[in-house]
């Protein structure tokens, strides 16, 4: 049989005649409706001792109602009363100077803050203006551990350990490590300082909220919430507050980026000043912060959260892409092999160790970027894409130093194609090291693939030299383009078209593998899934492009290829005419 309500739910009729979802924000449960109308008459009461025993009635009622055994979600209007009825009973507690039953009061915090509720919670934050929404339920703890400690000597502490949330209060003597008896990976650290010494405080650990509170689009708390708050405003701390978070594993973005932020109870939004991430990995993300209030971690995609679809065609994109630039990296070596004296050139050189660098590193895409499992393998994958793709990218910073080299020494030099060679292996190999050795092994990778963590400064080990080389052969790009084409310029046929073949060759690359690491940069941080797909074309067939650009359309290739067919043609036709007739 259903409870009786009271008040009115109501729900809109679109313009297609279809009634939309019931809101019950102005519905209640009539047994709640009448506990606030009892709490109004509790004012009347001056006894102290006479205003917590109605009181623990009052919580008793309310958990009656509410409690877990009713096995139904709340509706949003009782949601809302039940938290008025809270806020209430601690403005009674105060004013009366009466205590709180404070393990009956947490049995009803409890309840409200069951997952079951987190749709009702959505509709309070959504359609009720006069409150708090469900922020407010951190407002109440706060208030009830200042009531709490009216009662509490100061060497007492009272723990209040709940499915859904876990309460300390206590007087600070040292260093403060919160939850001090639950078994968590979550851990509030507060230094000793003097500033804080024997100082009430209140610490509490919610361990729903984060699927309660507003957060904004593709952007979502990725912790438990964890709080700390003081009797008295306390400014300056001398050391930041360290919090460790658990991440949450219902939060299913490919690879988040964390903030740690807090709750602004004015602006009803998470916010970010004074608070930084110190570290992060797969389990967990510490944070630092230079004041008190309510912390988390939030995740944002990296990585736009995308259908089912969108992923299975990604995925496809991905792995045909891969197969024929591996196809198009072999085929360039062959004919690259077939047709060298044709082609033989330093850029042509640093273009094959491209493609081999390439087939290896499609190779191992292809084939373990999804063997997380194995944490040990999953860093040495990591590393191997992390080095061959830096390996690309300064083989193209060399081809750029080669043409340039070409233009400006306008007489034969000594070939430096060997040192070439070398930096764009072995420098590359240097950054992986020095990120393997900074991060400690922590944190290198994603949680959800093989590839390099974009949370933390790790990204920035491929983004930023690949972005400066970019740069720097823009820059090359412009200085030869100026040589060749200025009256005072290259005057010699032959070396004028020694670097108009160069500047093709790094005008082609650049935008081959430049402009596709910046559709990746942008789908790491836009909200659109077009990057994504842009960002998985260009990058999986960049092999094919060189074998379109540099082996299909080259004219080096093209002169080989006739001048070989002219002679076989020629050969033919002379050994046709050499039979005896």
């Amino acid at each position: 049989m259903a409870e009786p309500k009271t008040g009115n739910a109501s729900r809109q009729c679109d313009s297609n005649g279809n009634w939309g979802t019931p809101v019950y924000i102005n519905c209640v449960n009539e047994i709640l409706h009448k506990t606030t109308e009892k709490l109004k008459k509790l004012e009347q009461i001056t006894n102290p001792e006479q205003a917590a025993a109605a009181i623990s009635d009052i919580l008793d009622t309310v958990d009656n109602t509410t409690g877990d055994h009713n096995k139904k979600p709340l509706k949003s209007g009782d949601l809302k009363q039940t938290t008025s009825i809270l806020s209430s009973i601690i403005q009674i507690g105060n004013s009366k100077n009466a205590s709180v039953n404070s393990e009956k009061f947490a049995d009803v915090l409890n309840s409200v803050l069951n997952t079951e509720n987190s749709h009702s919670w959505n509709e309070v934050n959504t359609h009720d203006d006069s409150e708090k929404g469900a922020s407010s339920i951190m407002r109440i703890v706060d208030s009830l551990g200042s009531l709490v400690q009216k009662n509490l000597s100061s060497n007492e502490t009272k723990i209040i350990n709940r499915k859904n949330l876990v309460i300390e209060i206590s007087t600070l003597k040292k260093n403060l490590s919160f939850p001090s008896d639950v078994h968590s990976r979550s851990k509030l650290l507060l230094a000793d300082q003097p500033a804080l010494k024997d100082k009430f405080y209140t610490a509490a650990m919610y361990k729903t909220l984060s699927g309660i509170l507003p957060t904004t689009v593709n952007r979502s708390v990725g912790s438990d919430v964890m709080s700390v708050s003081f009797d008295k405003a306390i400014h300056n701390l001398a050391e930041n507050i360290s919090i460790t978070f658990e991440r949450n594993k219902k939060v299913k973005f490919i690879d988040p980026k964390i903030s740690c932020g807090y709750w602004n109870f004015s602006s009803r939004i998470w916010t970010y000043d004074g608070c930084y991430l110190k570290m992060s990995d797969s389990k967990v993300s510490t944070c630092t912060c230079n004041h008190l209030t309510n912390f988390a971690i939030l995740m944002s995609p990296s990585d736009v959260e995308i259908s089912d679809a969108s992923k299975k065609a990604l995925e496809i994109i991905t792995f045909v892409g891969c197969g024929l630039s591996i196809l198009g990296c072999f085929l360039t070596l062959i004919i690259y092999a077939v047709f060298w004296r044709f082609v033989k050139h330093e850029w042509a050189v640093i273009l094959m160790h491209m493609c081999i660098v390439l087939i290896i590193g499609y190779s191992v895409f292809l084939s373990a970027t999804e063997e997380t499992e194995n944490d040990v393998a999953c860093i040495i994958i990591t590393g191997v894409l992390h080095y061959v793709f830096l390996v690309v990218f300064f083989l193209m910073l060399c081809n750029g130093i080669s043409v340039a080299r070409s233009v400006i020494y306008v007489f034969k030099t000594k070939s430096r194609l060997p040192i070439y060679i070398a930096v764009a292996w072995v420098v590359p190999l240097l950054i992986v090291g020095i990120t393997l050795g900074i991060t400690r092994l922590k944190g290198y990778h994603s949680e959800k693939y093989c590839w390099l963590n974009t949370s933390n400064f790790v990204f920035m080990s491929f983004v930023g030299p690949a972005l400066l080389i970019i740069l720097m052969n823009i820059g090359t790009i412009i200085i030869v383009l100026r040589a060749v084409y200025s009256r005072k310029g290259i005057q010699n046929e032959t070396l004028k078209k020694k670097a108009r073949d160069g500047i093709k060759c790094m005008v082609t690359l650049l935008p081959v593998l430049g402009l596709s690491w910046l559709f990746g940069i942008l789908a790491f941080n836009e909200d659109t899934i077009i990057f994504q797909y842009l960002f998985g074309i260009t990058t999986s067939c960049q092999g094919l492009f060189i074998f379109i650009f540099h082996t299909v359309l080259s004219k080096k290739v093209q002169e080989g290829f006739r001048k070989t067919m002219h002679r076989r043609r020629a050969k033919s036709m002379s050994n046709f005419s050499s039979k005896p007739k």
